[in-house]
């Protein structure tokens, strides 16, 4: 039976169809029991609504990985307005919103991809956290620590999920040093 990446009430549901990406911990699947063991009801179940910002080669990346996992790509943001048109168009998008920043606040998007130039990151990540958006935002998270530091805090107090992907774990080079103990070093909180 396949599970798909769902929104129920806020809360998110991770895909669990991929086998080949180890050891990423669940925390709930379509199954019709959420991670608190409330009952999911089929009516209030619906695809993720997920808005991209950035339309450049990542941002094509992430259009690919929301079809995966089963959400709707309901629009995306360009540097331009016509960008962001022609870009709607290509990655078969619903809709093209003409900046960014309505994307990330609109009420018809439940999760964020941030996709853009670096120095753009921490303002939409921000604006899409106080919007109640789950936010997936491309490395660098800010440009310096301070903006980091207010986006980690904002993420933590957002209730909703957070991350940066980082794929280079999963590459077999990484794997194979971990593997052989070399050390990983924390980044200080």
């Amino acid at each position: 039976k396949l599970r798909t990446l769902r929104s129920y009430d806020g809360e998110l549901l991770i895909d669990s169809r991929h086998k080949c990406v180890p050891k990423i911990t669940a925390v709930g699947e379509t199954t019709g029991t959420l991670p608190d063991g409330r009952q999911q009801r089929d009516e209030a179940e619906r695809p993720l609504r997920v808005a991209i910002a950035g339309t450049g080669f990542i941002g094509e990346v992430h259009a690919r990985a929301v079809r995966r996992a089963g959400a709707r790509l309901v629009g995306v943001a360009a540097s331009t307005p016509e960008r962001g048109r022609t870009a709607a168009r290509l990655l078969d998008a619903e809709d093209a919103f003409a900046h960014a920043e309505a994307m990330a606040t609109s009420p018809d998007v439940d999760v964020v991809h941030i996709c853009t130039p670096n120095h753009l990151h921490a303002g939409l990540a921000e604006a899409a956290f106080a919007a109640g958006k789950h936010v997936v935002c491309e490395k660098p998270l800010a440009t310096d620590a301070s903006a980091a530091r207010r986006l980690a805090a904002a993420a933590a107090g957002s209730g909703r999920v957070a991350t940066v992907p980082f794929v280079y774990r999963f590459y077999p080079l990484v794997r194979e040093a971990r593997a052989a103990g070399v050390p990983v070093v924390p980044v200080p909180g």
